[in-house]
């Protein structure tokens, strides 16, 4: 119908959508090809803050799979098209996105200096809910740094946001944050229940990549409680949704497995 009509724009939004149903369910192919074409149709159409919601798309989708160089080209291209469109919400989800990536490198500076551009956009432009995302990766990099106080607070603050906004699969991210954060500080048990109900919200709306990421976190946990069992499960599960995601060994998911792997196969050498 949509081609009939020569609907060429609504065709390209309606494949976006699709895009983004396919990722949140994990089905990576399936969401590639659905992003490819509606940024083709987009461009066709002279569409361009679609084009560079098109672009972010397909950039965090690489990022998630662990094609780095190839998810940064796709963030900077949209953050010229957001800016050339006067996007500012767009622009400021990028950053976030691309802050990420610089985290996961280790370019801690980078990160916090994309974060928190991202955060002043937020704010500036009353943007309650990406307020909250942005509040919750500047917390999970000061916990990457070992500032467990600073950490702590914004983590808090996003925690509220979410729940604020109704936003159940950031509320299920932020509490594995914390989760982890309760961990690093020794505080095993409630480390573990905090985990596990973040791990519950995510499974609710579908999120397995997170999960996956959560489970190994946990299987960690209980491995260094002396609970190899329960280690051994948690990877069998994030290794079977890894592959079922096709994420790459270079993703951080694949850094996650490849670690917990480590520690099971010394545990077990190790007696």
């Amino acid at each position: 119908m949509h081609e009939t009509l020569n609907d060429r724009a609504q065709l390209g939004a309606i494949l976006a959508n699709l895009g983004n149903l396919e990722m949140e369910l994990g089905r990576m192919a399936e969401a590639t090809a659905r992003y490819e074409t509606a940024l083709a149709l987009h461009r066709e159409v002279g569409n361009r803050a679609a084009e560079g919601v098109a672009l972010g798309n397909l950039a965090t989708l690489q990022h998630e799979l662990g094609y780095v160089a190839e998810a940064r080209s796709a963030y900077d291209a949209a953050l010229i098209v957001h800016r050339e469109a006067g996007s500012l919400h767009q622009e400021a989800i990028t950053l976030g996105n691309l802050g990420m990536l610089h985290f996961e490198q280790g370019e801690h500076r980078e990160a916090a200096a994309l974060y928190r551009e991202a955060l002043r956009i937020h704010r500036d432009t009353g943007n309650r809910r990406s307020e909250g995302v942005a509040l919750g990766l500047i917390g999970e990099l000061h916990m990457a740094l070992g500032e467990y106080e600073p950490a702590q607070a914004h983590l808090d603050e996003a925690l509220r946001i979410h729940r604020e906004v109704g936003n159940r699969r950031f509320e299920g991210g932020a509490l594995g944050t914390l989760g982890e954060l309760l961990l690093g500080n020794g505080r095993i048990e409630v480390g573990l229940q905090t985990l596990a109900s973040g791990i519950r919200l995510l499974r609710d709306v579908g999120d397995r990549l997170y999960v996956a990421k959560l489970l190994c976190s946990q299987g960690s946990a209980e491995l260094g409680r002396g609970d190899r069992a329960a280690a051994t499960a948690a990877l069998a599960e994030a290794e079977a949704i890894s592959a079922d995601l096709g994420a790459a060994t270079a993703s951080d998911l694949g850094r996650r497995i490849a670690a917990l792997r480590d520690s099971l196969e010394r545990s077990i050498r190790g007696g």
